[in-house]
């Protein structure tokens, strides 16, 4: 155990220096968030209800739900550069073994991940008068999301052998997920597009369980459904990579 929080501190030091990509995770998001409010209340009537800003709260559940998925900045730092650089013979000849150093990695982007979503939680609710439902709700969704995002970038990882084409592949994903539940300004029209923006895609069930928790939504069972399926989608995908982990070296 005592190994683990000296290697999770490691992580979380490295990531701490690095404030382009601290930045880009945090201000960019508030940025989106902040233009998107602006440009619909000017051409909404009223957004406000018992002194909440309907836009903001919506806009503001989309692109954090979003932005959870690009933590795979950090997993792939660690794989790329600690397993498949120079690194990696220290790390060979070290008392502790590959899986635990890779797997602290992860837990230490998620906490870093899950941070930077209770963050724009925090700024949204002060200075946009965003709400945020259910806080219960909203805190499992959260850690859900960002558990998601850590092994979908370690499953990609394990296939993908050059950091920038892992990097691709992962943007990808994250686009398309936002594509196809409406999470972008592209509208898919018809029956179809209907049917995609309800595809229970992790993004669109971390949506829903936000906004069902209250104020935009009220629909506990929804809510817990939601959850239910998001927690199943983490455990099935931590199966995949454990396979995966015994059948590649990482």
């Amino acid at each position: 155990m005592r190994q683990f929080f000296l290697i999770l501190k490691n992580y979380l030091f490295r990531f701490s220096q690095d404030p382009i990509g601290l930045a880009a995770l945090l201000g960019l998001p508030v940025g989106i968030i902040l233009v998107n409010v602006v440009i619909f209340s000017a051409n909404a009537d009223s957004v406000m209800v018992n002194g909440y800003n309907v836009a903001a709260s919506e806009i503001s559940t989309m692109i954090m739900v979003m932005f959870q998925f690009f933590s795979g900045a950090y997993i792939f730092d660690a794989v790329y550069l600690d397993f498949r650089g120079d690194r990696r013979w220290r790390l060979y000849s070290a008392p502790v073994s590959q899986n635990k150093f890779f797997f602290t990695a992860a837990a230490a982007s998620w906490l870093v991940t899950a941070v930077q979503g209770l963050i724009i939680v925090v700024i949204t609710s002060v200075f946009l008068n965003a709400y945020w439902g259910n806080i219960g709700v909203l805190l499992l969704a959260i850690a859900l999301l960002s558990a998601v995002a850590q092994i979908i970038s370690i499953i990609i990882s394990q296939f993908v052998k050059v950091k920038k084409t892992a990097e691709a592949v992962s943007m990808v994903i994250i686009f398309a997920m936002a594509i196809i539940n409406g999470m972008m300004p592209i509208n898919i029209p018809g029956d179809i597009g209907a049917f995609l923006r309800n595809l229970p895609t992790p993004m669109r069930l971390g949506f829903n369980a936000i906004i069902d928790s209250g104020f935009i939504g009220n629909d506990m069972d929804n809510v817990l459904f939601s959850l239910g399926i998001l927690a199943a989608i983490f455990a099935g995908l931590v199966v995949i990579a454990a396979i995966i982990g015994r059948r590649r070296k990482i």
